[in-house]
């Protein structure tokens, strides 16, 4: 699952089959610009007992005081997930180890979120 939603290809040019030396730089590029703008990973948390419920930003019902939630800190304080709403906007699969990038306020897996920048080759994925 983990490889399904990052794929190799995407992030590292060993695993390209044909890319000419200026298509590795712009794949390099995307790659610290991801990094730097939208990767992260969650962290599985309480809500403090003392906080008032907060909505869930996936299904918008409330996270109850208590309760375990997930905070993704590039979605600023607000940030909280059900588990089970830490999901990818486009395919709805769990994030794999809470990895995720964010986008115009929005959770997707690594192949989702590259997929909205470049299109992926339906021969060979890439």
């Amino acid at each position: 699952m983990l490889e399904e939603q990052l794929p190799p290809h995407d992030s590292d040019p060993k695993y390209c089959r044909t890319l000419t030396e200026d298509e590795r730089n712009e794949l390099k590029i995307f790659n610290e610009q991801q990094r730097h703008n939208a990767l992260g990973r969650g962290s599985a948390r309480q809500l403090p007992l003392t906080q008032s419920p907060m909505p869930c930003r996936g299904c918008q019902n409330l996270i109850d005081s208590g309760s375990i939630c997930v905070f993704a800190e590039r979605a600023g304080r607000a940030g909280l997930w059900h588990p089970q709403c830490f999901t990818c906007k486009q395919c709805n699969e769990f994030l794999v180890n809470l990895i995720y990038f964010y986008k115009d306020g929005q959770l997707y897996c690594g192949r989702h979120h590259a997929e909205l920048y470049k299109p992926r080759c339906t021969g060979c994925d890439e």
